[in-house]
């Protein structure tokens, strides 16, 4: 009964040992936030350029500011977290050792006199896991980082969008200031118009050709007034928010830009962005499959111990070696495929990070070209405000018709369309820039994880995610 009693205890311990199961049902309901009051703590950020910038949304919010929102509560960054959780879990199992097996029977004696009841038990242990354990805890290991930082890219990607789409809202919310009062001017000259008309002091083909030029103030209106509703909706979204919520947002400077610290930078490139560095500690776990792969041929070896009692009480003990002998197989197959799979992400990573030079060098050549037509476009601009607003001054005092200080009018408006859009062009290429060269990432191969939290009101929820350092 003993063997008996220590098997018992051993599947005891065993199923002790063992995770438990509890169902987790979907949540089926929408619950958006329509007022948020949301604190970040920099220092809790993943990104180095967000972690030097105060967070401030009492003067409004920037673009740095709206970034930081996006890192602490965007869904698509929860969803990437979690990818990132299911990647390293997938890591995890292959550093693990086997366990050992343990086997054990009984034979009942039928018919006989003088015999005992026979048992046998035996534990064994397959030490070719043992061979190969430090290649696959060297593949888990990059595997984790390369999860780790992919998560980093992500959401150094989702800050630049927030960037992104609060620079659009900004200028084209100036956009819509300066067609305001153009259209205002436009207004007030068909008041007259139609003042005139209905004295039979104007023909009805000019009141009509005033009447256009209003509407189609008012069609570019009504146009800028729905791409503000879209790009407002999608930083909503991003956010993780109510699409009828308006958050106040303010204009910020144009990023700066040295060309030395990118072409610094750009020898970097293969240091510095997430993205190449997941290639690469994916290339690095690749290696380590390729060497596990490659011990897998050498013979591999299974021992085992046992005790057993035969029917006429004979107990004996024993020990079981078991060698595969590499002879046809010899892991062949699984080297060839990992060898495969290790120039694959090879290629890969050379063609991002020629695809990142490219892009980084074709946005400094554009820059540069979107850079001079702004200066081009905003002296004309300056010159034509100028002229509108001594057009307006001799209108005023009565030495030019309201139809040649509208025309003059319009024309600075454009004018100045024309400067904003250039500008709001360069800062889209600044924050492209931004991104193509990548957040300085930790480069010190660890996988500690700080968290940042944010707090809605109402009900104060506070939630957290775990980031990178």
């Amino acid at each position: 009964m003993k063997p008996r009693l220590w098997i018992i205890g051993l599947l005891s311990a065993a199923v002790a040992g063992c995770a438990g199961y509890r169902p987790q049902p979907l949540d089926t309901n929408v619950a958006l936030p329509t007022t948020v009051r949301l604190s970040v703590d920099p220092a809790q950020l993943p990104l180095p350029q967000l972690r030097r910038h105060r967070f401030d949304p009492s003067n409004g919010l920037d673009g740095d500011e709206v970034a930081m929102l996006a890192v602490a509560d965007s869904p698509l960054l929860q969803t990437a977290r979690d990818t990132a959780g299911e990647r390293r879990a997938q890591a995890f199992a292959p550093g693990l050792l086997p366990d050992p097996q343990l086997n054990g029977s009984n034979d009942y004696p039928t018919k006989s006199s003088g015999t005992t009841t026979a048992y046998g038990i035996g534990a064994s242990f397959d030490l070719g896991a043992l061979w190969q354990h430090g290649a696959a805890q060297q593949a888990a290991h990059h595997q984790v980082r390369s999860a780790d930082l992919e998560l980093l890219w992500r959401q150094w990607q989702v800050a630049s969008q927030a960037r992104l789409l609060c620079s659009r809202i900004v200028t084209l919310e100036q956009a819509h200031t300066l067609l305001a009062a153009e259209q205002q001017l436009f207004a007030a000259r068909q008041a007259h118009v139609q003042a005139a008309f209905a004295a039979g002091n104007l023909t009805a083909a000019t009141t009509d050709d005033d009447l256009l030029a209003l509407q189609g103030v008012q069609q570019r209106l009504g146009d800028l007034e729905r791409r503000i509703l879209h790009q407002r909706q999608a930083l909503n979204a991003l956010l993780g928010l109510d699409p009828e919520v308006q958050l106040k947002l303010v204009a910020e400077p144009l990023p700066p830009l040295s060309t030395t610290e990118v072409q610094q930078e750009m020898k970097q490139l293969a240091r510095r962005r997430a993205d190449l560095l997941a290639l690469q500690q994916g290339y690095a776990a690749q290696e380590a499959r390729v060497r596990q792969a490659v011990l897998a041929q050498f013979p591999l070896i299974g021992i085992g111990f046992n005790r057993a009692r035969d029917t006429g009480g004979i107990v004996t003990n024993g020990f079981a070696l078991t060698l595969n002998l590499p002879l046809w197989n010899r892991s062949q197959g699984q080297i060839a495929l990992q060898r495969a799979t290790r120039r694959r992400l090879r290629d890969a990573f050379h063609q991002r990070l020629t695809a990142a030079y490219a892009q980084v060098r074709q946005l400094l050549d554009d820059g540069t070209l979107v850079r001079q037509q702004l200066a081009q476009a905003s002296a004309a601009a300056t010159q034509a405000e100028r002229t509108g607003r001594a057009a307006q001054t001799a209108y005023g005092a009565g030495n030019l018709d309201e139809n040649s200080y509208l025309q003059l009018a319009a024309a600075a408006t454009d004018k100045r369309l024309e400067a904003l859009t250039l500008h709001q062009t360069l800062t889209e290429q600044r924050i492209g820039l931004a991104l193509a060269l990548g957040s300085a990432a930790p480069l010190d191969g660890t996988t500690g994880r700080k968290q940042c939290c944010s707090t809605f009101v109402p009900g104060s929820r506070r939630r957290c995610w775990p980031l990178l350092p």
